[in-house]
């Protein structure tokens, strides 16, 4: 839900950020862009930029209508429309597509992050030692102590530069656990093996096939078969057969 802002609040903001990004601009040595940088950034800054001039325009739009009353309404409007579908564009743009691929580039990024941290933290941590050695260094009249100082301080240095400037490339890979399947997949698969290693198959209830004809064929009794039909005939001739030849014999 959008909160709705007043104007003097709204430049207020507006003046305080310009401000901040004054001073931290100040502060950087290196060029903007830097040579080496992620680009994606860039077009982040780009579209930053810009969405703020819009906004500017449009404060100064509503100023200058409350300024002047309700004349020239008809094109004002159509001005202040303008200006508020290139806000919308531009915030779909940012939404849309920088934070997806901030999110796919997260890795990366954090890596190089972290390398600049390390390199940075360890170049302070070696200026106090040096700090502490010059002045070492002054007040020892041992020559032989200072000149073993020196060599040790231009070692430590040496290896400050080298460690800064010989990153290693295999930092800025993809992240090899993201090709990896989730725990609770592995689980999955490893609740059919017992602890003692014998594979037990997982018990399934039966459940019977599916079938496509007529229901009123399941509901019949299953019929006679007819060898047991012959054979109890053939019983009951016989019996009959001899039922009358004991009446003949009789007469």
């Amino acid at each position: 839900m959008v909160t709705k802002t007043s104007f003097p609040a709204l430049l207020e903001t507006l003046t305080q950020a310009l401000s901040s990004a004054s001073e931290s601009t100040e502060k950087l040595s290196a060029p903007l862009p830097p040579k080496d940088g992620i680009s994606l950034f860039d077009v982040k800054n780009e579209l930053f930029l810009s969405y703020l001039q819009n906004l500017v325009f449009l404060i100064i739009l509503k100023i200058r209508n409350r300024k002047n009353g309700a004349s020239d309404d008809g094109e004002n409007e159509n001005l202040d429309n303008v200006v508020i579908k290139k806000l919308v564009e531009l915030q779909v743009y940012l939404e849309k597509g920088v934070r997806p691929l901030e999110g796919r580039l997260k890795y990366q990024i954090d890596k190089v992050l972290r390398a600049a941290d390390d390199a940075k933290r360890a170049e302070e941590a070696t200026k106090p030692k040096a700090n502490s050695k010059t002045a070492r260094l002054a007040e020892s009249d041992d020559e032989s102590g200072e000149g073993s100082d020196d060599d040790s301080d231009v070692k430590s240095a040496n290896g400050v530069a080298l460690q800064a400037a010989e990153i290693d490339d295999l930092q800025y890979r993809p992240n090899p656990s993201a090709l990896l399947r989730p725990a609770a997949a592995a689980d999955s698969d490893a609740n059919g093996k017992a602890d003692d290693g014998i594979y037990k198959p997982p018990r399934i209830q039966g459940t019977a096939m599916p079938t496509t004809g007529p229901r009123e064929k399941l509901d019949k009794k299953p019929n006679k078969s007819a060898t047991l039909d012959e054979f109890w005939r053939e019983k009951k001739q016989e019996r009959e057969g001899k039922e009358r030849g004991g009446r003949t014999t009789r007469v």
